[in-house]
């Protein structure tokens, strides 16, 4: 069987990121969900801080450690989520 694309799918230039270092983040939207939003977070900003909206972000490496970059697309009533 076929598996669906995730509505949401979320890309790193580089797999880690050193302190005081940067990574750019995209995101990716399937089709057919188009006039959405995309907002971008880290879950431990001690580690990680994101800046950016819509379909790219990027990562700036703060401190030791690890976390999720988050990417939330948001369209009315649905919301999915992806992270690396």
């Amino acid at each position: 069987s076929v598996s669906p694309l995730p509505p949401v799918s979320v890309q790193a230039s580089a797999p880690s990121i050193l302190v005081d270092a940067q990574v750019a983040l995209s995101a990716a939207v399937a089709n057919g969900l188009a006039g959405g939003s995309v907002s971008w977070a880290s879950r431990n900003a001690a580690v990680a801080t994101v800046a950016g909206a819509g379909l790219g972000a990027t990562a700036s490496g703060v401190g030791a450690g690890s976390t999720f970059l988050v990417a939330t697309y948001t369209a009315g009533a649905i919301v999915a989520r992806d992270s690396v």
